[in-house]
């Protein structure tokens, strides 16, 4: 190969994955925009079921994703790690009945377990005060089959999202999943079952959506190679060596979502403690419209950075790390500049505690925009390095955040528990970052990074603007204005910020927003 067309070969590679970065995690962030219903959808709850039965739905919501850490057995990383790298079907097909197999077994095991531990478990229902003690115990075993359910669905997805396919899994567990929920929550409410409808309402919908991705597994792989396949006892090991240690790994990122609201639950007194751990759900599944982003390239960079590294060596994730650190960060100034205008109009609906929740809601979208700064490094070194780093990182940022929560949490309630969740996301995320320049000698800030950052800046500033301007309006105008205000500031970021070869990931949409533009040879810093 000449030496003229190494340098278009290594291009073109490089606009390749930045193509299928950018696309993918539209795509993913398309499918985990669905999320945000539920956002929508907890006040709604909180109207209809009160604010101490949701505080207690919303509690053991809290117990059962912290569950699901457990009962995955490390198998959804496993396969974002192995699949990508068989080049052999039949090793491909075991690992995704391995996988399968084990995360069953380990969910049904923790059903059962729940079921038996329901007596004592009602120490995080203080909200339960106004239920008698056999009603608690059969909402809590109810809701026990939600373990199951929901270990098998994040199974079957993450086998889809290995196949580097990420808009349709991420559909069944966002837009379908919640919008079974609504309904059912709505037509149980409707039947008169006040105390469990909401339960039987996320245990349904659950089960229609772990069978459509069941269904939907066998678009791309085949199912009945999966069970023909074989069992391979060094296969298996091989799996499990990787995926024991990224269990903890796995608990302690769901820890940072989950345990401010079981310890509200047990740190404020009585039902307030349902109330506030209500209330910070509120909070916290707003100021997920960042998380949103986030985990948008985090879903995508795994598993291309696993298949790019695997290739070319660590070196060859630098560039695609540059890039979706600094597209992150500048659609996340945009998306918390208009989380912290429309703060109003979201929460007017909650009355008396609007105040409450907004405190904690501005508190959590700043500790996540910092997060942003760090980039994808959490998904790059558990990618490049041992699985015990990645524990390591959790393990410090979970210390971070109990230490704050038993300082903060009694005190200060909502606003408590969300500073010490910020700090402790943050703590995570520069470790990481720390290592992936220390390990792979690779840092993500170019002066490539200056103009998108800058210009996400200018038009973020605008719409806090634009939020102080609206305020005296209904709040239904409010959201309006703000979010076509939101839409148009994407729109300004997308044919203003980026470098032209950083737009030719947009596809189509950069295209048409960038009409007219001088197209000149960009010069990009990639890392070196």
């Amino acid at each position: 190969m000449s030496d003229e067309t190494q340098p278009q070969s290594a291009s073109a590679e490089k606009q390749g994955d930045r193509r299928e970065l950018a696309r993918g995690a539209s795509l993913a962030f398309l499918g985990r925009a669905g999320a945000l219903i539920e956002a929508a959808s907890f006040p709604l709850y909180l109207w209809l079921y009160g604010s101490v039965m949701f505080g207690i739905y919303a509690t053991l919501w809290a117990v059962i994703r912290i569950g699901t850490g457990l009962t995955q057995m490390g198998m959804d990383v496993a396969l974002q790690r192995f699949l990508p790298g068989f080049s052999d079907e039949t090793d491909v097909h075991r690992s995704v009945g391995i996988a399968i197999g084990l995360a069953s077994i380990a969910g049904l095991v923790g059903a059962v377990g729940l079921i038996v531990a329901a007596p004592w478990l009602t120490v995080f229902m203080q909200g339960a005060a106004s239920l008698d003690r056999a009603t608690a115990i059969g909402v809590i075993r109810l809701y026990a089959w939600l373990l199951p359910l929901w270990t098998l669905l994040e199974i079957l997805t993450a086998c889809v999202r290995a196949r580097r396919k990420f808009g349709p899994e991420i559909r069944i567990r966002s837009f379908y999943e919640q919008a079974f929920r609504i309904t059912f929550a709505l037509s149980f409410f409707a039947l008169g079952m006040k105390t469990y409808g909401l339960f039987a309402a996320h245990v349904v919908s659950m089960g229609i959506s772990a069978a459509l991705a069941y269904r939907l597994l066998g678009r791309f792989f085949d199912r009945r190679r999966i069970l023909e396949a074989g069992f391979d006892a060094a296969l298996f090991r091989r799996m499990l060596h990787y995926a024991l240690p990224m269990v903890p790994a796995t608990l302690v990122q769901r820890f940072f979502s989950e345990l401010p609201v079981v310890l509200l639950n047990v740190l404020v007194p009585g039902a307030a403690g349902a109330a506030s751990a209500g209330y910070y759900s509120i909070a916290r599944k707003i100021s997920s419209f960042l998380q949103v982003i986030h985990t948008s390239f985090d879903y995508v960079i795994a598993p291309l950075a696993a298949y790019r590294a695997g290739a070319a060596g660590v070196r060859a994730v630098a560039d695609m790390y540059a890039y979706s650190t600094r597209l992150m960060v500048a659609i996340g100034l945009l998306a918390a500049a208009a989380v912290l205008a429309a703060r109003g109009p979201l929460l007017e609906g909650l009355g008396t505690a609007a105040g409450e929740v907004a405190t904690a809601l501005a508190i959590l979208v700043l500790g996540r925009l910092f997060s942003f700064l760090f980039g994808q490094a959490q998904a790059i070194i558990r990618t490049i390095a041992s699985t015990y780093w990645s524990l390591a990182n959790g393990l410090a940022g979970l210390a971070v955040m109990v230490g704050l929560l038993m300082l903060r949490a009694g005190p200060y309630g909502t606003a408590g528990a969300a500073t010490a969740a910020a700090a402790g996301m943050v703590t995570s995320a520069a470790l990481a970052f720390l290592e992936v320049a220390l390990i792979a000698r690779i840092v993500p800030y170019t002066r490539e990074m200056l103009r998108p950052v800058g210009v996400a800046a200018l038009l973020g500033g605008g719409l806090l603007l634009a939020g102080k301007a609206v305020a005296p309006l209904p709040a239904a105008a409010q959201f309006a204005i703000l979010f076509v205000v939101f839409l148009l500031s994407l729109a300004a970021f997308v044919r203003f910020g980026p470098s032209d070869e950083d737009a030719v990931a947009f596809g189509r949409l950069g295209r048409v927003l960038r009409q007219g533009r001088r197209r000149g040879k960009s010069h990009p810093d990639a890392p070196q």
